[in-house]
Formats: C-alpha cells, structure tokens, sequence
C-alpha cells in the first residue's frame, strides 16, 4: 500500500474508534440500592451493571482502535 492509501486507511480506523469512545463516554449508570434492596431493584442493579461493562467494552475497543490508526500513521510516515 501507498503512504497516502495508508493515511486514509488510519483516518477512516481513527474516526470510528474517536466515535466509539465518543457515544459511549458518558459517565457508567449509577445503581439504585447500594446493599440490600427488592427484586426489583436487584434486577435493576443487575442490567445497570451489564450496560456498564457493555459502555466499558465499547470504550476499550475505541482506544484499541484509536492506537491502531496511530501505528497506521506511523508505518505511513516510515515509507
């Protein structure tokens, strides 16, 4: 691959991984009960948790994607 194509390449792999990270940076959903609580609740507490790991999940894989595109720039710069 060219340099340029290489620098296209790491701006279209850097503009999802900054999107990724940008719509999944709100601050992690607080849980309702902090020890005990109904069945309700715990069920409550049991989905904010899963949409917390799915938010941090997203965000690692945006970083991951971020630094790739980086590298991308870098092998682009050494041709």
């Amino acid at each position: 691959m060219s340099p340029t194509e290489l620098q296209i390449a790491a701006t279209a792999v850097g503009l999802f991984g900054t999107l990724l990270m940008f719509f999944n940076s709100y601050s992690l959903m607080p849980y309702e009960s902090a020890m005990f609580g109904s069945d309700e609740i715990i069920e409550h507490d049991r989905l904010m948790q899963q949409k917390n790991k799915r938010m941090l999940l997203k965000q690692r894989i945006g970083v991951g994607l971020l630094t790739f595109s980086f590298m991308l720039q870098l092998v682009s710069y050494a041709l």
